[in-house]
């Protein structure tokens, strides 16, 4: 897309075409991302648990995320789910190092919350952890708090509206898919268990 809103793509119509006729640099290059996105995500995973519980949990940790199933697989199809996870380990690996929650610090955890929800819309919800510690920052005072999570709420949509511009240009079907995402994680996949959402807060993330 943003080849076509620069004018290096004429249009979808040839883009298509020439997909259609070679797919394979699309494909590859898509394969490639998730490839890397899913063993960077293992590493930065180590770091994680290292810094909370010590160098055997982040072993353990690491170990597991290697043999998840759903991990390994989706890192060899190119799909957005990987690259997904590993932006949200770094918003999360990046809150972590907040410890004085300066204007900088909340600008770049800003954008990497974006770049995490442009990828995977509901991977934006990673960046509570960064508003978390920017609310608990015990060196800062309250007003120069709000102020900064202003600051963050507000550099985060932009940022995002710049990653993904489309959100803004075809806001109808933007906002068809979140509600979408938001029936769809409501319902779950499999039996009726109750209201998803319930599901998650008392089960899910909890376990």
């Amino acid at each position: 897309k943003y080849m076509k809103l620069t004018g290096v793509l004429r249009s979808e119509y040839r883009f298509l075409l020439s997909i259609s006729a070679n797919p394979a640099p699309i494909v590859m290059a898509a394969r490639a991302l998730s490839a890397v996105a899913g063993t960077a995500t293992i590493a930065l995973l180590y770091a994680v648990a290292d810094r909370i519980a010590g160098r055997t949990t982040a072993l353990i940790a690491a170990l597991f995320l290697a043999l998840s199933y759903l991990h390994a697989r989706d890192s060899h199809f190119g799909v957005t789910d990987v690259s997904a996870t590993l932006l949200t380990l770094v918003v999360v690996w990046h809150a972590m190092r907040m410890t004085a929650a300066t204007p900088g610090q909340v600008a770049i955890a800003a954008v990497i919350t974006a770049a995490a929800a442009a990828t995977k819309y509901n991977a934006g919800a990673a960046g509570l952890s960064a508003a978390w510690m920017i609310a608990s920052a015990q060196t800062v005072a309250w007003p120069r708090r709000l102020l900064l999570l202003t600051l963050f709420g507000v550099m985060a949509l932009g940022a995002f509206a710049v990653i993904h511009p489309y959100s803004l240009i075809e806001s109808d079907a933007f906002l068809a898919s979140m509600r979408g995402i938001s029936t769809h994680l409501a319902n779950g996949h499999g039996p009726d268990v109750g209201l998803g959402w319930w599901v998650h807060l008392s089960s899910s993330l909890r376990y």
